[in-house]
Order: structure tokens, then sequence, then C-alpha cells
């Protein structure tokens, strides 16, 4: 439902549910889970036909969008044959890219993970401490585990799940039914709950079919009540299956909470009937098993909700980030990544000389630092450097993270004359560059750093430098080439000639002076950027 709230309670966020089917969108309320205002739907089966291009998804998803007059964070559910439309691996990086509204806060999730949040949030598992595992159970089955409110990342069951399409299909032949799973019983002929399917929460993409009659091996057909009983005989072996799946999962994680949620034609299934069946299935006294609600829009909620958690831990992280590259000058995208300088930022979060970092070191550096950081921050800082989310970050990890950092950040540090021109050596003749260059005790130098941030965003073909002037005799030395003075200063390039310097903290003057250094800098790429603001 709206929200009948004049304010939202917390950070407002887009949540998305994308499938091959439609494309939904509304702004949610993350600390109430309720929608700020109506949400829209982009029928996709009805446009472009049941099986859309990677285009075409992308298309609906910048629809919803402006539809919605969208400018903020954005939250984007997908279910996976979405994800394998766009690319897979290359999926997160293709939303984000066809949704310049959200200036770079967007965060992608497969559906279970969304349900999950959506569970953890509002749901059945609010407030719930020690491990709770939701688990999807519909065309495909999915399952995300958190410990004391905290998504673990580097939970994966799919050596369990991946036969489970394959057992259904077996099923499907053995009985003679067609869709995601057998209707209820008793209800022959229809879908799993009877009477119209509602618009569910669903991680397929199958639109529900009606279940046909068993085969018979006479040409007349079979009695009502033979039919029933084999459609009655069906379903209990769909719960047998769901059971021994989830009794799997179940030993692979060890839960103390399971959260069962049904999607697509199975949500419609009536939950204490699922409960009932799989209590009797699982067997596990020691942990406790609830159904979770299936309300609408559950899915949108959740991304909401998991992208605002989850866009708080990477600008976290990407604060450790550019303390690291300040003090320790993080490698440039036109240089390969120095170990040196790796080895020694891994050395100064690993202050006790473990070798691997985890949390409480990441706690300790920051504490010197005067950077706040929770328990959950620190946690989270740590997954977000490990590929696979591990609590343990490896030299050979650290310094993997240490280049794709360089490579994804918009300013890069530089720490020596050599090291700038490097830089400015890979540059063509008309691109354009800027250099801020401060010190650690220039108070100006730090209130100009957010809108140098900024501007780095808006001007895309502008590549922005910094160095500090206090950090090494290298730095100092190249500030003394340069002839500054007072901090901060901004030097300006055209490949690799010096063609302007502002020394001050007005916006407005910072502003004009990079406009005619960026003047001469390839209409195509000016264009591309104009285009991208849209």
């Amino acid at each position: 439902r709206v929200s009948d709230r004049d304010y939202p309670a917390g950070e407002v966020v887009l949540g998305v549910e994308l499938r091959l089917r439609d494309c939904k969108a509304a702004p949610v309320d993350t600390a109430s889970g309720e929608f700020v205002r109506p949400g829209t739907t982009v029928d996709l089966v009805g446009t472009v036909g049941p099986d859309p291009s990677a285009e075409q998804l992308l298309e609906a998803l910048q629809r919803v969008v402006r539809a919605q007059g969208w400018r903020g964070p954005v939250g984007c559910s997908f279910t996976r044959a979405v994800w394998s439309k766009l690319g897979r691996r290359d999926a997160g990086r293709v939303l984000a890219s066809s949704v310049p509204e959200a200036g770079g806060r967007m965060a992608s999730m497969i559906h279970t993970v969304a349900a999950g949040y959506a569970e953890m949030g509002y749901g059945a598992a609010i407030g719930r401490p020690g491990r709770v595992a939701v688990c999807t159970v519909g065309k495909g089955l999915g399952a995300v585990l958190y410990v004391d409110g905290e998504r673990l990342r580097d939970v994966n069951v799919t050596h369990i799940t991946w036969k489970w399409e394959l057992e259904v299909r077996k099923l499907q032949h053995k009985r003679g039914w067609e869709g995601i799973c057998p209707p209820v019983p008793g209800r022959l002929g229809g879908t799993a709950g009877g009477g119209e399917p509602r618009d569910s929460d669903s991680d397929s993409d199958s639109a529900p079919a009606p279940a046909p009659a068993p085969p018979s091996s006479s040409s007349s057909p079979a009695p009502a009540s033979s039919a029933s009983a084999e459609m009655d005989a069906c379903w209990e072996e769909w719960c047998d299956l769901v059971g021994r799946f989830l009794a799997k999962i179940s030993r692979e994680l060890r839960p103390d909470l399971l959260v069962v949620m049904p999607t697509g034609e199975a949500a419609l299934y009536p939950g204490e009937l699922i409960l009932s069946r799989l209590l009797q299935r699982l067997q596990m006294p020691e942990m406790e098993v609830v159904v979770g609600e299936k309300p609408v829009g559950a899915l949108v909620r959740g991304a909401a909700l998991g992208a605002q958690i989850e866009l708080h831990s990477m600008k976290k992280t990407e604060q450790v980030r550019d303390i690291l590259f300040r003090e320790h000058g993080g490698p440039s995208p036109e240089l390969d990544p120095s170990s040196e300088e790796s080895l020694q930022a891994f050395r100064a979060l690993d202050a006790s000389d473990s070798g691997a970092i985890e949390a409480e070191a990441v706690l300790q550096w920051a504490a010197g630092k005067d950077l706040s950081l929770t328990d959950a921050e620190a946690e989270g800082v740590i997954r977000n450097m490990s590929p696979n989310g591990a609590s343990r970050v490896t030299p050979d990890l650290f310094r993997q993270w240490w280049g794709a950092a360089a490579r994804s950040a918009q300013v890069l540090t530089v720490m020596s004359e050599a090291q700038l021109h490097a830089v400015l050596n890979r540059r063509a003749a008309s691109e354009a560059a800027v250099l801020q260059v401060s010190s650690a005790r220039c108070r100006a130098c730090r209130k100009f750093e957010n809108a140098y941030f900024r501007f780095s965003r808006e001007f895309k073909h502008v590549r922005f430098l910094q160095v500090n002037g206090d950090h090494s005799q290298a730095s100092g030395q190249l500030c003394a080439k340069l002839g500054v003075e007072v901090t901060p200063t901004f030097v300006f390039f055209r490949g690799q000639q010096r063609v302007g310097q502002y020394a001050g903290s007005s916006k407005e003057a910072f502003a004009d002076h990079l406009q005619r250094a960026a003047a001469a800098a390839p209409a195509a790429d000016r264009a591309a950027d104009r285009a991208a603001d849209r």
C-alpha cells in the first residue's frame, strides 16, 4: 500500500523488479517498507513478446525510472533468465550504466537476495538474531543466509540446487502436468491456488499454465476421481521433492530459522498447506520453519532495502580506499598496479602482521584515521575487498582489489612527477586533465573534496587527479616543480601541455577554468557525456 505519512521515516530508494514478462518500480521508504507513491509497470509480453532482448529489457527499466521522474539511489532485482540475457557477470554493470539518473548509486541483485532482504526487513525474519536462511521455491531454487542480520556473501549452494529443475522436469514427465508446480489437491485443471492467478513475486519468468489431465492408456477420459487421485499423488511427490532439497540446504547452512518463500505458481498455495507438508518431511527439531509472507511488491521492497544496505557498505569501502590512496598512492589504470604500494597499504591495515586482514583490524585502523565504522560496516569492507565475499583478505586478494579500485576510482592519486607524466603521456593531445594539489592541514581542500568528486562524474572525458604535497619528498618536489604556493591549487592540462592554473576554492571559478580546459576535448566524448547525463 502507499504510505499515508507526511514524510518518509527513512531513506527513499527506487525499488525495481525486472523479469522477462514485465518491469515494475516504486519508490520505497526503506525504514517502514511502505511505498511512497504508486508504482509503474511496463508490460513486456504485451509490447515485445515473451522473449525480449537485452536492449528491450534495459529500455523497460529506463521507462519505469523516467515514469517515476526518479533521480537517486536504485535497487534492481532480476530473475536468472534476465541475468543470462544481460551477460551474467556483466549484468550489474550493464544495468547501472543504463540508469544515469541513479548517479552511480545503483545496486542489483538476483530475486532470491531481494526476497531475503524483504523477509529480514519487513517479513517473518524481522529482528531475528542467529542464523536465518531464506529459500525461494518456484521454477528455480535459491538460498541466502543471514547471521545476526548480516548477509553472508560467500554462501553458495549451487552444488545442491542445480539439480532442482531437472528433478521437477522428471516429475512433470512422470505425472503429466505442466507449469512450475502441480495443482493443489482437489483443484484439478486449475492453477495452484484455484481461481485466477494473482501477480506474484516470483523468481520465474514462466507464465502460469493450467495442469492437463494425466495421460491415460484408454481413449476414453479418465474418471474425475481417478484424475484427482493422480493429481493428489503428484502434489505429494512435489512436496517430497521440495522437502529433500530444503533438508540438504538446511544441513549445509545450519540455520536456526528457515524461511521458505514460494514463488511463481507456488506462491498461490496456502502457506499453512505448504508448512504442514514441509514439517512432516524436514524433521529437524532444532530448526524453526516458517513460510514467508507474500504481499504484492515484496521483491520491489526487498530490492530497495538491499540497495540501501549495500550502497552504504560500498560507500564505507570507498572511504577506506580514498584514505589508503591518499596515504600510499593508489595505482593509476595507465600504470601497472605497484606491488610496493599495495604492500604498504596492506601492512597499514594488517597492523598485527597476521598475514590477512580481518574486520577487527579494519576497525582499529579506522579509529586512527577518524573514520567512524560499526562492526557490521567493517565486515562489509572486508566482503567488498574479496571477490568471493570471504571473511579474511590475503595479500593476493588485496592486490586484486587495489588494482580494481584504482580502475573504478573517479579521482586518481599521483605521488610524483614521474607518475604524473606517465598518466599525461597516455592522453591524446586534445584530451584534458586537472590536478588538484592539496595538503593535509588545508581545511579548504577538505571542504572542496566532495565538489571535486561531483565534477569528476559530470566531466567524464576529463582525467581528474590529485596529489598531497605533504605526503612525501617526491610529492613535495612535484608541487615545487608546478610552482604551487597555496592550497588548494588546480593545474589544468591538455594532453601533456599545461594550459591553466587556479588557486582557490570557489566552485564557480573552478568550473570556469575546467570548462575552458575541456573545450578541446573530442566532440564525440562531450556528446557522450551529455547523453549519459540525460
